[in-house]
């Protein structure tokens, strides 16, 4: 039954969210709506993530156009997007279910467990190297114990100065993964884009010792579960034991 209701309710949102309603938008409003149901029906919506009744942080959310839509057309009960030095202006918050912010700082300022579901679109935009593992453990403590993220991320590309850019310059498929079980989470999927030809020889000079999916690899998309802890598992047990004396 729970697969069942699993299954249907991302019927539900594939359906509503590449079909939305039809409304009379300025042709340019139209488009930039478009390019939002992409983001989510190309990168995100394959894995699966559950987004009805969900609280939901969005890590380079871009214009806010995707938050806005999975409370409006994905029934999310509310969506909190963070898009590093964009200016929002006024917005219209949907009765207080959609927080945009434009300071990664306000992540600080959540309470832990608050979240259902991270995505981000773009890590190695969004997230400054500077701080990144510190970074992605406060995404991890964002999350309820069971919370998913579904994050995509780029990998080296010769070229690129060390920091910037796909993969920060640095970082292979290895080292992501590394990195994310580090902040506490479990690979539950994943998903490879591969370089074309002309990047190719490139990456096979400088990484000699690399195996070839690691040299060819040049993004990944990870779907990631924060797991519940011991700690937490333990707390849980008390608390049906105690019910039930």
């Amino acid at each position: 039954m729970k697969l069942n209701r699993k299954a249907e309710r991302l019927v539900t949102l594939a359906r509503e969210t590449v079909f939305p309603p039809r409304y009379e938008l300025h042709p340019e409003e139209d488009a930039a709506q478009e390019r939002a149901v992409a983001v989510w029906r190309d990168l995100f919506q394959p894995f699966g993530p559950l987004v009805e009744d969900a609280d939901i942080l969005e890590v380079g959310c871009a214009d806010g156009r995707l938050a806005s839509r999975l409370v409006t057309h994905g029934a999310a009960r509310s969506a909190t997007g963070v898009e590093p030095g964009f200016d929002f202006g006024p917005y219209d918050t949907l009765e207080g279910r959609l927080t945009l912010s434009s300071d990664l700082a306000v992540l600080d300022t959540l309470d832990d467990g608050v979240f259902d579901l991270v995505l981000a679109r773009d890590v190695d935009t969004a997230l400054p190297l500077d701080g990144l593992e510190r970074r992605l453990g406060r995404i991890y403590e964002l999350l309820r114990p069971g919370g998913e993220a579904v994050l995509r991320v780029g990998c080296f590309a010769p070229g690129g100065r060390l920091g910037e850019g796909p993969g920060y310059g640095l970082m292979t498929p290895t080292a992501w993964a590394a990195v994310v079980m580090r902040a506490g989470f479990e690979i539950i999927d994943s998903a490879q884009v591969w370089r074309d030809d002309r990047n190719q020889s490139a990456v096979d000079i400088i990484l000699p010792d690399a195996s070839p999916t690691e040299r060819a690899c040049a993004e990944m998309r990870l779907h990631l579960v924060r797991p519940w802890e011991s700690w937490e598992l333990a707390a849980l047990t008390a608390r049906r034991s105690k019910r039930r004396r």
